[in-house]
């Protein structure tokens, strides 16, 4: 892992300057003007995700609903389980967290020394704190990324086993991680930026559309009431629900939920990189935040609504036991091919 030459070889790049250049014009509200974002692009040509930005508006609103709404959205009713109904503001409140990373990391990405954009996190701590900013920021950086799609793989490839063991089909969970892991990577290796990933996208919010469609109707059909949960002419006496207004002692785990719920905000400059107008962004990214919070909160609410204090995750375990609730969460579980 190394730094780039050009960080290293600048003439007018010297630690302190770069920290004080950078933070002095941050702390003085530095934007990214219509202007400069422009410019800024022409100037790194050179660089290959500079030089083939080609993604509108649109497609970049498609990918990051895409690389948001994953198998978070069946767990979030169970964090509400574990804070109240007062968990449920933790889905706005995120996502303003979400928009406000993505302000400063586009200001900061044009806060280069000498003019151009910085590339990624690890340069931005590159030129903020040095080789110590850049690899501390790299090593987090790599974490999040290996954790995050092994979250994925794992749970996608034990929903998948579970699904077809219930058509007699008996495959190794261990085997499917496998499987799962190459039919992610598939489409990155084909893809060299975000802007060529709008098939993949539409997939991936298309199912999302879906998995929150089946997952509130379910809540709603099958609620348990009274103890008793009904299923056609069956009833099946399960015990009596409760619903919390707060519950304090569950927030810290509902909030680091709620937050995981957003990880597509890891890659803002990657983003903002593959758009043809990149003074957009922010203007597209909060409008995604805004529709992704509006799903969270829905599929949060219903669930809860309908479960009270037996809520599970995810909330498909909730649900009358057939092959159509295991195949909603495969789905969920198989979508970051961009973070692979």
């Amino acid at each position: 892992m190394g730094v780039h030459g050009d960080s290293r070889s600048s003439p007018s790049l010297h630690l302190a300057d770069s920290r004080s250049s950078v933070f002095s014009r941050l702390s003085k509200g530095a934007g990214v003007p219509a202007s400069d974002a422009a410019s800024a692009k022409g100037d790194f040509a050179a660089d290959p995700a500079g030089a083939h930005a080609t993604g509108s508006s649109l497609r970049t609103f498609f990918n990051i609903l895409s690389l948001a709404i994953g198998v978070s959205l069946l767990q979030l009713a169970y964090t509400v389980r574990q804070s109240g109904w007062f968990g449920i503001s933790f889905i706005p409140l995120a996502a303003m967290v979400a928009l406000l990373n993505s302000m400063v990391t586009t200001r900061l990405i044009y806060l280069k020394p000498g003019g151009g954009r910085i590339a990624n996190y690890h340069d931005i701590g590159f030129e903020a704190f040095g080789k110590l900013g850049y690899y501390t920021i790299s090593v987090f950086n790599i974490v999040n990324i290996i954790g995050t799609t092994g979250i994925y793989v794992i749970l996608a490839s034990n929903n998948t086993a579970v699904l077809l063991a219930q058509v007699g089909v008996h495959i190794s969970a261990r085997i499917l991680m496998i499987a799962c892991t190459a039919v992610m990577c598939v489409p990155t290796l084909f893809s060299k930026t975000f802007a060529d990933t709008l098939l993949v996208s539409l997939i991936g919010t298309m199912t999302s559309v879906i998995v929150t469609v089946v997952v509130v109707v379910m809540a709603c059909m099958f609620p348990i009431r009274d103890g008793d949960l009904h299923v056609g002419n069956s009833t099946v006496h399960v015990g009596a629900t409760a619903h919390h207004a707060v519950l304090p002692g569950g927030f810290s785990m509902a909030l680091s939920s709620v937050t995981f719920a957003y990880v597509g905000s890891t890659i803002v400059p990657h983003l903002e990189a593959s758009m043809r107008r990149p003074e957009k962004f922010n203007a597209v990214f909060g409008s995604a935040l805004v529709v992704i919070a509006a799903v969270y909160m829905v599929t949060a609410a219903t669930g809860y609504w309908a479960y009270g204090d037996r809520t599970l995750s995810p909330i498909t375990q909730n649900f009358p036991k057939s092959k159509w609730d295991t195949a909603v969460g495969c789905p969920t579980g198989s979508r970051p091919s961009a973070v692979c």
